[in-house]
């Protein structure tokens, strides 16, 4: 099973986060300035609060409430399972990252 779900959606290790910021590096084609992991680390705490934010409101606001925050989806994938579409929560912190460094 990952990581994150091994360490039961706890901290991931520093080695982790550098995994993350290699990969975000190479998926960039290795020429681009990189993401420290300390800045994966710190960007995902933010998306992670960002989507609490999001998700009490969609409690608040009930049924019907979708919300317009265009990562929700992902975040909802990598905080519930992420099993759903077969990813693993490092390949979908990839595609987080990958799509707000764009």
């Amino acid at each position: 099973k990952e990581r994150w779900y091994l360490l039961k959606k706890g901290q991931l290790k520093a080695r982790h986060w550098e995994e993350v910021a290699n990969k975000i590096f190479m998926s960039c084609g290795g020429s681009e300035p990189s993401k420290s992991s300390v800045q994966c680390q710190h960007k995902v705490e933010k998306l992670r609060k960002r989507y609490r934010e999001e998700k009490q409101l969609e409690e608040e606001r009930g049924i019907g409430y979708s919300s317009p925050w265009p990562y929700f989806g992902l975040m909802v994938d990598m905080e519930e399972g992420g099993q759903n579409r077969g990813l693993s929560h490092l390949h979908l912190l990839e595609i987080i990252l990958l799509e707000i460094v764009k």
